[in-house]
């Protein structure tokens, strides 16, 4: 469930903002609601203006232990609202399948 109730991890669309006037489609039902709290929590959020461009799941032995079964991704940085300043980048993180790496 998401997209047009709701965004990212439960995060409710603001349908009082005019761009979504035409497209609103209210009123939720409670089955709706339902749906919104049963979502997911996902493993990872990437912010807005960034785009995972690759993964990799590292199983070698040439890093540090904590990254053994790491995934590292590849993240690429937008433009944020034209003021290059702002702008991200590119970067490779870790992510890890369990809260101790």
């Amino acid at each position: 469930m998401g997209f047009p109730f709701v965004y990212g991890y439960q995060v409710p669309v603001n349908f009082n903002v005019q761009l979504y006037q035409d497209v609103v489609i209210l009123p939720l039902s409670r089955q709706d609601s339902l749906l919104i709290q049963s979502q997911r929590r996902p493993v990872a959020l990437v912010p807005a203006h960034l785009a995972p461009m690759g993964i990799h799941f590292y199983t070698g032995d040439l890093f540090p232990a904590q990254y053994h079964n790491a995934a590292f991704v590849a993240i690429r940085g937008g433009q944020t609202r034209g003021n290059l300043a702002r702008v991200p980048g590119f970067k490779v993180v870790a992510l890890y399948a369990e809260a101790v790496g």
